[in-house]
């Protein structure tokens, strides 16, 4: 839908109005806990900050990345950084360890190769070449969104609800200074009941489940987990709307199959032990 989005509307009308649908969703939310959550985004002021600057590129940058290289090309580089971050920040003992490095070493690899086959069989090398570095620049700022609100989580005590209620107050105000002149003409009730659906289900759904799971498993497993999503993705490209790209879905074979190569190690089938940021065994 965003890249639909972004192909009806102008960028910028696109990202404002799914922010402030957004903000308004998980406002009324937490309405009971409104002036709770704000008093502890003025306490923590630092970090409150830090996940509104970071949201404020993630979902920027997810617009304009999904402009030029498509959804499903973001959503791989996306992911496959998240997971090469996961991997790389995962606390673990030694051995452990240096598979861990391995792994995001191994993603780091078929990431710029991807990447180069992309750029040198697109029309716009430069346009492919920025779409897949702002990807990897948002999943950088995915990343350390998660480790700022799971901390902001752990300092104030707030929900999920509550942290979603504030962080995107700064992309709000920051795309409202960006508006095409000519917004008020694409303002009517076939394109705000699109803005709805479009916020509704490609961003408070999403970010509602993906908060719950960063405050109960923390980052470096959570980026490692989402890394899924573009496989998953797929499926459902195929099953609803018969769409079967070889090359993009290749890229996401493959690095689904990296990410459960962890789980079978020596050939032989482990459990798989996850612990989050305060150490608690998962």
């Amino acid at each position: 839908m965003i890249e639909d989005s972004t192909a009806r509307y102008p960028l910028w009308f696109s990202i404002f109005f799914n922010t402030l649908m957004t903000v308004v969703i998980f406002n009324l939310m937490c309405i009971k806990k409104i002036k709770e959550t704000y008093a502890a985004c003025v306490k923590y002021k630092g970090v409150a900050l830090r996940m509104m600057l970071f949201t404020l590129l993630i979902y920027t940058l997810c617009f304009f990345s999904t402009e030029m290289v498509g959804a499903s090309n973001y959503n791989s580089f996306y992911f496959a950084g998240s997971a090469l971050l996961g991997y790389w920040f995962l606390k673990a003992e030694r051995e452990k360890r240096r598979v861990n490095v391995r792994m995001s070493v191994v993603l780091l690899i078929l990431c710029v190769a991807y990447g180069a086959y992309l750029c040198f069989s697109a029309r716009s090398v430069t346009t492919c070449s920025l779409g897949i570095l702002w990807a990897v620049t948002g999943s950088v700022s995915g990343y350390f969104y998660a480790v700022d609100s799971s901390r902001f989580a752990q300092l104030a005590g707030t929900s999920a609800n509550q942290i979603l209620a504030l962080r995107f107050d700064l992309l709000l105000l920051f795309s409202l200074f960006m508006l095409p002149k000519d917004t008020m003409q694409l303002v009517n009730s076939r394109s705000m009941l699109y803005m709805f659906v479009l916020a509704l289900t490609g961003t408070a759904l999403p970010v509602y489940f993906l908060q719950r799971g960063i405050n109960v498993i923390g980052a470096e497993v959570n980026g490692i987990i989402v890394a899924f999503i573009p496989f998953l993705t797929m499926i459902l490209s195929v099953i609803f709307y018969r769409v079967f790209d070889l090359n993009e879905s290749g890229f996401v074979i493959i690095l689904t199959a990296l990410l459960i190569l962890p789980l079978f190690p020596y050939g032989k089938i482990k459990r798989c032990k996850f612990v989050n940021r305060n150490g608690k065994l998962l």
